[in-house]
């Protein structure tokens, strides 16, 4: 009978914010055995949304880790991986050499920041110049970011880690560390904003102007809808428009700036408000346009195709009752553990401490700085974001990812960055998948591959060949993953999606509008980042039962999934109350708090966020410099730091980030030396992080045809063997 893929695994999870719980959560979900270390009083975050939604099927024991260190080392010597943060006592990991770890902090070890940072990803991401990314709406500088996905994508990255290690367990690799940080997590979806070109084309600098609204509509209900796709042509835009005539629309679009894709803003905007929300959703999604409402964040919890794919779960809380919580964003066969709830403060402690003998694996016999996942053949048939970049995180701990093409390429080329941002360690081949003469290339790629990913909507996969039967059929140790909007059942399972989308639907659009102002939309594209490292994730979990049993398998992941996960913070109660915890942004976005705001001084922007909501007044600091406002701010026990502007190149080309892995550089034929951020993960002596830069279309042609033994099927030869002949079958 097939089990979940770390069925045999214990995984011990010491951590108490966010990203550390939620990464030893997901290896619950696949079937590890998690125990949780909880004060002796019990986590103070009982009680709360997120600590049900983070801490979902773990078992429970109260440890004082500085005191209780017999109990603990018992623990250890018993488990196969550990979750900590800052603060463990290392001691005892020395007589644990077994374990894989994985130490979430706010920034790496030996980072360069003038003051200790707290896990607060406002604060980090403010020390850096992120939140410069995102600009406010009504003013100039940046933005204040509720939503805190540094520590999502540290969460996953640390999962990543984890089931790699133990991949490279089960082929004979040591055991060791696998450490992240927040800071590592925001870099992640900054990948595409953030580089540096020796050559830059007018393309790769071209970046859309940061002030460019989001296409958002208010309707005449209140009701704001974002589209990613032109609507001018469905029937009910394109009847207001006629109505409106060439003179009024004309004079409606001269009233806003012009948009390279939205040629009738103006008059789109008086058209929208004209009619409800519910009509004007019935229009859009008839004629394949993708859009999705703006909504409260929570209401998510009633959508149909989340609860079809078990993206929600009823969870029967021992400490808030029964409620609507994030289930699981990873589909896999049997359906991952999701929707159990977290044991009662201390209820495992006996059983937890019986005996017991960690999981044996092979004796090693790869180098001690191998990379994980060196000598894993991965097929990419992706094209745009969230499908790629799981590959591309997958290339980055040594996976070797062939990107096959179609012709003229992926579409996301024609942005530039964007593509160069999650590409990184792959090689090129252009095929046509709807030319016969390709299938032998194709076939023989499939056969010996080890995971085979695309994110191709399924009925068009399936004529391609490109179905996990078809896949399975060819090479049945195949590990398949697909990468959807919706999800792979539901009656959305094949509508197109973008991140927009779910930014607005999850709820993150409203959070981030600040008192009166339109929805915003956080540039930073975080929901393809996260659905991107879930399917990671899930593909690893996959391979690592793959190993074990030689049993392939089918994984899935997706937008809907992936962001509904970041609403943890917020439960739906069988009322259908929310429990919200934090609070509205004010009108000039600067926080939700006196005690955790930006603030402008008499030369720049500050962050700070502290013990309480004594904060001073805007008036006062807006006269002061930057220094003096921080210095009083430290001086009373706050996390305060300047905001830099434009702090992309100087990140990338400081000497100390590059040291310490954070920056990255390669060659690349159109760029000359391209810079990017770097790995995503410290594991000791392993050197992480790709070197090959992104390819340029069917820049390894020739290598990997000589490598699968093929003529180029544009000669229209092929090998002899490989069961196709290209010429009958054309």
């Amino acid at each position: 009978m097939t089990q979940l893929p770390f069925h045999d695994l214990r995984v011990i999870d010491c951590a108490t914010g966010l990203a550390g719980s939620v990464a030893a959560m997901m290896l619950g979900q696949m079937g590890a055995e998690v125990v949780k270390i909880e004060p002796r009083g019990g986590d103070p975050a009982r009680g709360s949304a997120g600590f049900a939604t983070w801490n979902q099927g773990k078992r429970s024991i109260g440890l004082d880790i500085a005191k209780d260190r017999a109990e603990l080392s018992q623990l250890l010597t018993g488990a196969d991986a550990l979750v900590y943060e800052p603060g463990f006592p290392q001691g005892l990991l020395e007589n644990a050499p077994h374990l894989i770890t994985s130490c979430v902090r706010p920034v790496p070890e030996g980072f360069d920041c003038e003051h200790e940072l707290p896990s607060d990803d406002f604060v980090v991401m403010a020390a850096v110049g992120l939140l410069d990314e995102q600009p406010a709406t009504n003013r100039d500088g940046p933005a204040f970011i509720h939503l805190p996905f540094g520590s999502y994508c540290a969460a996953w990255l640390a999962a990543i880690g984890i089931a790699a290690r133990l991949v490279s367990r089960q082929r004979g690799g040591m055991p060791g560390m696998v450490d992240t940080s927040i800071l590592q997590g925001a870099l992640v979806p900054s990948m595409m904003l953030w580089r540096v070109a020796q050559r830059p084309t007018d393309g790769l600098e071209g970046r859309i102007d940061k002030r460019v609204l989001p296409s958002i509509f208010e309707c005449a209900d209140g009701v704001w809808i974002h589209i990613m796709k032109n609507a001018d042509h469905t029937p009910l835009m394109k009847r207001l428009l006629d109505e409106m005539g060439p003179k009024v629309v004309a004079a409606e679009n001269a009233k806003w700036l012009a948009h390279f894709r939205y040629h009738n803003w103006g008059a789109n905007a008086r058209a929208f408000k004209s009619r409800p929300s519910a009509e004007w959703l019935a229009d859009l999604w008839a004629s394949d346009i993708p859009a999705q409402p703006a909504l409260p964040m929570g209401e998510l919890y009633c959508d149909a195709q989340a609860q079809a794919n078990r993206y929600v779960m009823h969870v029967d809380d021992p400490d808030i009752g029964r409620v609507r919580l994030p289930g699981t964003p990873v589909t896999i066969e049997p359906p991952a553990r999701a929707g159990v709830a977290v044991a009662k403060f201390n209820a495992d402690r006996d059983d937890c401490l019986a005996g017991r003998q960690p999981l044996a694996f092979p004796m090693p016999t790869r180098p001690s700085d191998a990379l994980p996942l060196e000598g894993i053949r991965i097929v990419d048939f992706g094209n745009y974001l969230a499908g790629p970049l799981s590959v591309m995180l997958l290339a980055d701990l040594g996976a070797d990812v062939v990107k096959v093409e179609p012709p003229g390429g992926d579409p996301m080329r024609a942005n530039e960055s964007a593509f160069l941002g999650c590409q990184r360690g792959k090689r090129s081949i252009e095929l046509d998948l709807r030319d016969q003469r390709s299938r032998p290339v194709v076939r023989a790629l499939i056969e010996q591959a080890d995971i085979v990913h695309h994110n191709i909507r399924l009925p068009t996969a399936e004529k391609l060949g490109l179905g996990y039967e078809e896949l399975r059929a060819i090479n049945p140790r195949i590990v398949f993953g697909h990468v959807s909007a919706y999800g792979p059942v539901g009656d959305r399972r094949f509508w197109p999606g973008y991140d927009q989308l779910f930014q607005a639907s999850t709820g993150w659009e409203l959070a981030h509008a600040g008192s009166g102002n339109r929805p915003a939309w956080l540039r930073f594209g975080m929901m393809d980042h996260l659905c991107a490292a879930s399917l990671a994730f899930g593909l690893l979990a996959a391979l690592y039962r793959r190993e074990r049993t030689g049993e392939g398998s089918e994984v899935a992941a997706s937008l809907l999934g992936a962001s509904i996960l970041t609403m943890s913070e917020v439960a739906m109660r069988s009322d259908g109350d929310l429990t919200v915890r934090f609070g509205d942004l004010d009108s000039e976005q600067t926080g939700a708090s006196p005690g955790r705001r930006l603030t402008r001084c008499s030369d720049g922007w500050i962050a700070f966020a502290g013990p309480d909501d004594t904060a001073p007044d805007r008036s006062v600091t807006a006269a002061l410099p930057c220094e003096a406002v921080i210095e009083c701010l430290r001086e009373r026990g706050f996390a305060a730091v300047r905001v830099p502007q434009g702090a992309g190149r100087t990140f990338l080309t400081d000497p100390a980030n590059e040291a310490l892995g954070l920056v990255t550089r390669y060659n690349h034929p159109i760029y000359g030396e391209l810079r990017h951020p770097g790995a995503f993960w410290n594991m000791g002596p392993v050197r992480v992080g790709s070197r090959r830069a992104p390819p340029m279309l069917d820049q390894h042609r020739g290598e990997i045809l000589a490598e699968l033994g093929i003529g180029d099927p544009r000669a229209g030869s092929v090998a002899p063997g490989t069961g196709f002949d290209a010429r009958a079958s054309a």
